[in-house]
Protein backbone atom coordinates (compact mmCIF):
# COMPACT_ATOMS: atom_id res chain seq x y z
CA UNK A 1 0.00 0.00 0.00
CA UNK A 2 1.36 3.38 -1.00
CA UNK A 3 0.75 6.75 -0.05
CA UNK A 4 2.13 10.26 -1.55
CA UNK A 5 1.27 13.26 0.45
CA UNK A 6 2.79 17.04 0.10
CA UNK A 7 4.05 18.75 3.34
CA UNK A 8 2.59 21.88 4.23
CA UNK A 9 4.77 24.85 3.65
CA UNK A 10 6.83 26.39 5.79
CA UNK A 11 9.27 29.51 5.98
CA UNK A 12 13.17 27.14 6.32
CA UNK A 13 15.85 29.24 7.95
CA UNK A 14 18.15 30.69 5.25
CA UNK A 15 21.98 31.33 4.75
CA UNK A 16 21.18 34.61 6.11
CA UNK A 17 18.94 34.14 9.05
CA UNK A 18 22.38 32.08 10.01
CA UNK A 19 24.63 34.99 9.32
CA UNK A 20 22.42 37.36 11.53
CA UNK A 21 22.26 35.52 14.06
CA UNK A 22 26.16 34.50 14.18
CA UNK A 23 27.05 37.76 13.46
CA UNK A 24 28.96 37.13 10.39
CA UNK A 25 28.30 37.98 6.70
CA UNK A 26 26.57 35.26 3.90
CA UNK A 27 29.87 34.89 2.41
CA UNK A 28 31.70 33.32 5.76
CA UNK A 29 28.35 31.11 6.73
CA UNK A 30 28.46 29.71 3.17
CA UNK A 31 32.52 29.47 3.58
CA UNK A 32 31.86 27.65 6.18
CA UNK A 33 29.05 24.98 4.46
CA UNK A 34 31.71 24.73 1.43
CA UNK A 35 35.25 25.15 2.53
CA UNK A 36 35.14 24.83 6.39
CA UNK A 37 38.89 24.36 6.44
CA UNK A 38 39.24 28.59 5.21
CA UNK A 39 37.20 29.55 8.09
CA UNK A 40 39.13 30.28 11.72
CA UNK A 41 38.09 27.61 14.00
CA UNK A 42 35.81 29.89 16.69
CA UNK A 43 34.27 31.92 14.07
CA UNK A 44 33.79 27.93 12.31
CA UNK A 45 32.56 26.79 15.55
CA UNK A 46 29.86 29.84 16.29
CA UNK A 47 28.64 29.25 12.64
CA UNK A 48 28.19 25.69 13.17
CA UNK A 49 26.36 25.94 16.71
CA UNK A 50 23.66 28.76 14.67
CA UNK A 51 22.92 26.39 12.36
CA UNK A 52 22.33 23.49 14.50
CA UNK A 53 20.34 25.91 17.02
CA UNK A 54 18.19 26.88 13.96
CA UNK A 55 17.42 23.49 12.51
CA UNK A 56 19.27 25.16 9.18
CA UNK A 57 20.67 22.68 6.59
CA UNK A 58 21.99 24.04 3.18
CA UNK A 59 19.51 23.44 0.47
CA UNK A 60 21.13 20.07 -0.83
CA UNK A 61 18.58 19.34 -3.42
CA UNK A 62 19.08 22.49 -5.49
CA UNK A 63 23.09 21.87 -5.58
CA UNK A 64 22.34 18.54 -6.37
CA UNK A 65 20.34 19.38 -9.55
CA UNK A 66 24.27 20.53 -10.64
CA UNK A 67 25.75 17.54 -10.21
CA UNK A 68 26.48 14.72 -12.10
CA UNK A 69 24.99 11.73 -10.20
CA UNK A 70 27.70 9.43 -8.27
CA UNK A 71 25.97 6.36 -8.32
CA UNK A 72 26.44 5.94 -4.99
CA UNK A 73 23.31 5.34 -2.73
CA UNK A 74 24.38 5.00 1.59
CA UNK A 75 23.12 2.63 3.64
CA UNK A 76 23.44 4.03 7.28
CA UNK A 77 22.91 1.88 10.18
CA UNK A 78 21.80 4.31 13.60
CA UNK A 79 22.47 2.67 17.00
CA UNK A 80 21.56 4.31 20.23
CA UNK A 81 24.62 4.79 22.38
CA UNK A 82 26.61 2.28 22.95
CA UNK A 83 26.51 -0.75 20.87
CA UNK A 84 24.34 -3.62 22.86
CA UNK A 85 27.37 -5.72 24.87
CA UNK A 86 27.69 -9.67 24.24
CA UNK A 87 29.72 -10.66 27.03
CA UNK A 88 31.13 -7.48 27.79
CA UNK A 89 32.60 -7.43 24.37
CA UNK A 90 30.43 -4.75 21.64
CA UNK A 91 27.87 -6.71 19.53
CA UNK A 92 29.17 -6.39 16.11
CA UNK A 93 27.46 -9.25 14.16
CA UNK A 94 23.56 -8.60 13.91
CA UNK A 95 22.28 -11.31 11.16
CA UNK A 96 19.19 -9.16 10.53
CA UNK A 97 21.25 -5.82 9.12
CA UNK A 98 23.33 -8.13 7.75
CA UNK A 99 20.88 -9.99 5.73
CA UNK A 100 19.44 -6.20 5.03
CA UNK A 101 23.02 -4.91 3.76
CA UNK A 102 23.42 -8.20 1.38
CA UNK A 103 20.10 -7.54 0.11
CA UNK A 104 20.65 -3.77 -0.72
CA UNK A 105 24.08 -4.94 -2.08
CA UNK A 106 22.92 -7.06 -4.42
CA UNK A 107 20.00 -4.86 -5.45
CA UNK A 108 22.38 -1.87 -6.19
CA UNK A 109 24.62 -4.25 -8.31
CA UNK A 110 21.04 -4.94 -10.60
CA UNK A 111 20.58 -1.28 -10.79
CA UNK A 112 24.54 0.00 -11.69
CA UNK A 113 24.88 1.43 -8.56
CA UNK A 114 27.64 1.29 -5.61
CA UNK A 115 26.67 0.56 -1.95
CA UNK A 116 28.43 2.89 1.20
CA UNK A 117 27.52 1.08 4.20
CA UNK A 118 27.98 2.76 7.50
CA UNK A 119 26.98 2.57 11.30
CA UNK A 120 27.18 5.09 13.13
CA UNK A 121 25.62 6.46 16.73
CA UNK A 122 23.05 8.84 17.19
CA UNK A 123 25.55 11.57 18.31
CA UNK A 124 27.52 11.22 15.22
CA UNK A 125 24.93 10.53 12.66
CA UNK A 126 24.06 14.42 11.76
CA UNK A 127 28.02 15.38 10.75
CA UNK A 128 28.04 11.47 8.77
CA UNK A 129 25.17 11.82 6.85
CA UNK A 130 25.43 15.67 6.16
CA UNK A 131 28.70 15.49 4.68
CA UNK A 132 28.52 12.32 2.63
CA UNK A 133 25.39 14.00 0.73
CA UNK A 134 26.74 17.70 0.51
CA UNK A 135 30.65 16.46 -1.14
CA UNK A 136 28.41 14.36 -3.45
CA UNK A 137 29.50 11.34 -3.04
CA UNK A 138 26.07 9.71 -2.82
CA UNK A 139 22.59 10.30 -4.24
CA UNK A 140 20.68 9.44 -1.26
CA UNK A 141 20.43 7.70 1.66
CA UNK A 142 18.33 4.40 3.08
CA UNK A 143 18.64 4.95 7.00
CA UNK A 144 18.36 1.66 9.33
CA UNK A 145 15.74 1.72 11.89
CA UNK A 146 14.62 4.44 13.51
CA UNK A 147 14.66 3.69 16.91
CA UNK A 148 14.67 7.16 18.69
CA UNK A 149 12.86 10.64 17.58
CA UNK A 150 15.34 12.32 15.78
CA UNK A 151 15.06 16.12 14.57
CA UNK A 152 17.87 15.72 12.49
CA UNK A 153 16.16 13.37 9.87
CA UNK A 154 13.15 15.45 9.60
CA UNK A 155 15.12 18.66 8.29
CA UNK A 156 17.25 16.65 6.25
CA UNK A 157 14.06 15.68 4.26
CA UNK A 158 12.34 19.09 4.80
CA UNK A 159 15.39 20.55 2.79
CA UNK A 160 15.18 17.97 -0.02
CA UNK A 161 17.45 15.19 0.71
CA UNK A 162 16.49 11.86 -0.68
CA UNK A 163 16.16 10.13 2.41
CA UNK A 164 14.18 6.76 2.96
CA UNK A 165 14.00 4.94 6.25
CA UNK A 166 14.20 1.25 6.12
CA UNK A 167 12.55 -1.02 8.66
CA UNK A 168 10.62 1.55 10.63
CA UNK A 169 7.73 3.95 9.72
CA UNK A 170 7.11 7.63 10.80
CA UNK A 171 4.66 9.89 9.89
CA UNK A 172 7.06 12.74 8.70
CA UNK A 173 9.42 10.76 6.38
CA UNK A 174 9.54 8.08 3.24
CA UNK A 175 9.13 4.50 4.46
CA UNK A 176 9.31 0.63 3.49
CA UNK A 177 8.55 -0.95 6.37
CA UNK A 178 6.42 -4.54 7.72
CA UNK A 179 3.48 -4.56 9.51
CA UNK A 180 4.74 -5.28 12.89
CA UNK A 181 1.94 -4.23 14.61
CA UNK A 182 -0.04 -6.53 12.81
CA UNK A 183 2.53 -9.87 13.00
CA UNK A 184 2.42 -9.62 16.83
CA UNK A 185 -1.20 -9.51 16.72
CA UNK A 186 -1.39 -12.67 14.45
CA UNK A 187 1.58 -14.25 16.74
CA UNK A 188 -0.25 -13.42 19.70
CA UNK A 189 -3.33 -15.57 18.11
CA UNK A 190 -1.49 -18.57 16.70
CA UNK A 191 -0.21 -18.93 20.54
CA UNK A 192 -4.09 -18.24 21.50
CA UNK A 193 -5.24 -20.91 19.24
CA UNK A 194 -2.45 -23.58 20.91
CA UNK A 195 -3.68 -22.97 24.51
CA UNK A 196 -1.47 -20.25 25.32
CA UNK A 197 -3.25 -18.15 28.22
CA UNK A 198 -0.56 -16.30 30.02
CA UNK A 199 1.26 -14.14 27.42
CA UNK A 200 4.68 -12.42 28.08
CA UNK A 201 6.62 -10.29 26.41
CA UNK A 202 10.41 -8.75 26.42
CA UNK A 203 10.45 -5.83 24.02
CA UNK A 204 13.96 -3.74 23.36
CA UNK A 205 15.25 -1.45 25.66
CA UNK A 206 15.53 2.13 24.69
CA UNK A 207 13.17 2.05 22.02
CA UNK A 208 11.97 5.53 22.34
CA UNK A 209 10.66 6.28 18.79
CA UNK A 210 6.48 6.15 18.26
CA UNK A 211 6.97 4.43 15.38
CA UNK A 212 9.65 2.06 15.29
CA UNK A 213 9.54 -1.50 14.57
CA UNK A 214 9.96 -2.58 18.55
CA UNK A 215 7.02 -0.26 19.58
CA UNK A 216 4.53 -1.68 16.71
CA UNK A 217 5.61 -5.02 17.91
CA UNK A 218 5.17 -4.58 21.35
CA UNK A 219 1.45 -2.40 20.72
CA UNK A 220 0.35 -5.21 18.81
CA UNK A 221 0.82 -7.17 21.58
CA UNK A 222 -0.71 -5.44 24.07
CA UNK A 223 -3.94 -4.68 21.50
CA UNK A 224 -4.44 -8.94 21.18
CA UNK A 225 -3.99 -8.99 24.84
CA UNK A 226 -6.86 -6.98 25.63
CA UNK A 227 -8.35 -8.42 22.57
CA UNK A 228 -8.61 -11.82 23.59
CA UNK A 229 -9.24 -10.65 27.24
CA UNK A 230 -6.05 -11.90 28.49
CA UNK A 231 -3.86 -12.24 31.79
CA UNK A 232 -1.02 -9.73 32.17
CA UNK A 233 1.38 -8.77 34.46
CA UNK A 234 4.65 -6.37 34.77
CA UNK A 235 6.24 -9.77 36.30
CA UNK A 236 5.95 -11.72 32.33
CA UNK A 237 7.44 -8.63 30.74
CA UNK A 238 11.04 -7.38 30.20
CA UNK A 239 13.40 -5.55 28.32
CA UNK A 240 16.69 -6.31 26.15
CA UNK A 241 19.55 -4.13 23.97
CA UNK A 242 18.65 -6.73 21.27
CA UNK A 243 21.35 -8.71 21.98
CA UNK A 244 21.45 -12.74 22.94
CA UNK A 245 22.90 -12.21 26.50
CA UNK A 246 20.16 -9.37 27.29
CA UNK A 247 17.16 -12.09 25.93
CA UNK A 248 18.93 -14.29 28.26
CA UNK A 249 18.75 -11.93 31.50
CA UNK A 250 15.39 -11.14 30.71
CA UNK A 251 13.88 -14.47 30.78
CA UNK A 252 16.42 -15.27 33.59
CA UNK A 253 14.31 -12.77 35.60
CA UNK A 254 11.06 -13.41 34.04
CA UNK A 255 10.89 -17.11 34.60
CA UNK A 256 12.91 -17.52 37.93
CA UNK A 257 11.69 -19.83 40.33
CA UNK A 258 9.73 -21.75 37.71
CA UNK A 259 8.20 -24.93 38.96
CA UNK A 260 5.12 -26.86 37.39
CA UNK A 261 3.47 -26.36 41.03
CA UNK A 262 3.62 -22.24 40.78
CA UNK A 263 3.08 -22.31 36.68
CA UNK A 264 -0.39 -20.50 37.01
CA UNK A 265 2.10 -17.77 38.46
CA UNK A 266 4.52 -17.80 35.35
CA UNK A 267 4.00 -16.97 31.61
CA UNK A 268 3.02 -19.91 29.55
CA UNK A 269 4.23 -18.19 26.54
CA UNK A 270 6.68 -15.48 25.85
CA UNK A 271 7.07 -13.28 22.65
CA UNK A 272 10.68 -12.22 22.18
CA UNK A 273 11.49 -8.81 19.90
CA UNK A 274 14.01 -10.32 18.05
CA UNK A 275 15.35 -13.74 17.62
CA UNK A 276 18.58 -12.54 18.89
CA UNK A 277 17.28 -12.63 22.76
CA UNK A 278 14.59 -15.47 21.69
CA UNK A 279 17.71 -17.70 21.46
CA UNK A 280 18.81 -15.89 24.29
CA UNK A 281 15.87 -16.83 25.77
CA UNK A 282 16.22 -20.19 24.84
CA UNK A 283 19.27 -20.83 26.69
CA UNK A 284 18.25 -18.95 29.92
CA UNK A 285 14.77 -21.54 29.49
CA UNK A 286 17.33 -24.79 29.34
CA UNK A 287 19.48 -23.53 32.37
CA UNK A 288 16.20 -22.99 34.69
CA UNK A 289 15.16 -26.61 33.51
CA UNK A 290 12.06 -25.04 32.22
CA UNK A 291 11.28 -26.84 29.25
CA UNK A 292 9.96 -26.09 25.64
CA UNK A 293 7.13 -25.31 24.70
CA UNK A 294 5.69 -27.35 27.72
CA UNK A 295 6.01 -25.08 30.23
CA UNK A 296 6.38 -21.96 28.33
CA UNK A 297 6.19 -21.18 24.40
CA UNK A 298 8.61 -19.13 23.03
CA UNK A 299 8.64 -16.75 19.21
CA UNK A 300 10.80 -13.78 18.05
CA UNK A 301 10.75 -11.77 15.18
CA UNK A 302 13.44 -11.70 11.92
CA UNK A 303 13.70 -15.43 11.18
CA UNK A 304 17.32 -15.41 11.86
CA UNK A 305 19.36 -18.45 10.22
CA UNK A 306 20.01 -19.52 13.38
CA UNK A 307 16.66 -20.26 14.43
CA UNK A 308 16.58 -23.29 12.54
CA UNK A 309 18.88 -24.77 14.24
CA UNK A 310 17.59 -23.92 17.98
CA UNK A 311 17.09 -26.53 19.93
CA UNK A 312 13.64 -26.58 19.98
CA UNK A 313 14.02 -24.63 16.46
CA UNK A 314 12.71 -21.05 17.06
CA UNK A 315 9.05 -19.95 16.00
CA UNK A 316 9.21 -16.59 14.36
CA UNK A 317 8.08 -13.82 11.95
CA UNK A 318 9.20 -13.49 8.64
CA UNK A 319 9.62 -10.37 6.50
CA UNK A 320 10.17 -10.06 2.87
CA UNK A 321 14.02 -8.41 2.88
CA UNK A 322 14.74 -8.86 -0.69
CA UNK A 323 11.48 -7.17 -1.72
CA UNK A 324 11.44 -4.16 0.73
CA UNK A 325 15.09 -3.46 -0.17
CA UNK A 326 14.10 -3.38 -4.22
CA UNK A 327 11.03 -0.97 -3.45
CA UNK A 328 13.14 0.86 -0.66
CA UNK A 329 15.58 1.54 -3.88
CA UNK A 330 13.18 2.31 -6.03
CA UNK A 331 11.56 4.92 -3.62
CA UNK A 332 15.13 6.66 -3.28
CA UNK A 333 15.64 6.81 -6.75
CA UNK A 334 12.39 8.27 -7.06
CA UNK A 335 13.11 10.91 -5.00
CA UNK A 336 16.56 11.46 -6.14
CA UNK A 337 14.99 12.13 -9.56
CA UNK A 338 12.36 14.27 -8.14
CA UNK A 339 11.69 18.10 -9.16
CA UNK A 340 9.16 18.92 -7.11
CA UNK A 341 9.14 22.40 -4.68
CA UNK A 342 7.99 20.19 -1.77
CA UNK A 343 9.58 16.75 -0.72
CA UNK A 344 7.39 14.02 -1.79
CA UNK A 345 6.34 10.99 0.85
CA UNK A 346 6.42 7.72 -0.05
CA UNK A 347 5.31 5.22 3.04
CA UNK A 348 5.00 1.49 2.20
CA UNK A 349 4.02 -1.81 4.58
CA UNK A 350 4.96 -5.06 3.49
CA UNK A 351 2.93 -7.92 5.31
CA UNK A 352 4.66 -10.51 7.65
CA UNK A 353 4.51 -14.41 7.43
CA UNK A 354 4.59 -16.52 10.56
CA UNK A 355 7.07 -19.60 10.10
CA UNK A 356 5.94 -22.26 12.77
CA UNK A 357 8.72 -24.37 14.30
CA UNK A 358 8.83 -26.42 17.39
CA UNK A 359 9.39 -23.74 20.10
CA UNK A 360 5.23 -23.36 20.70
CA UNK A 361 2.94 -25.71 21.96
Amino acid sequence: MKAKTQEPRHRRPTLKDVAAHSGVSFQTVSLVINHPERVHDRTRTRVLDTMKALHYAPNLAARGLRKISSKTIACVALSAGNRPQEEGRPMLQDTWQSEVLMAFGSVADRSGYALMSKTVSLDDHEGVISRIYQEGRVDGVIVLPIITEDQFLLDLHRQGVPLVVFGSAHPALSSVTQADRQSAWNLVTYMVERGCRRIGFVRWAGDSAVHSSGQERYLGYLEATRHFGLATSERWTGQGDMSISSGYQAVQAVMGGFSPQRAPQYPDALILANDRMAIGGLKACHDLQVRVPQDVSLAGFDNSEYGRYTLPPLTSVSGPIAEMAARTFEVLLELTGSRQAEPTLIQETFQTQLVIRESIR
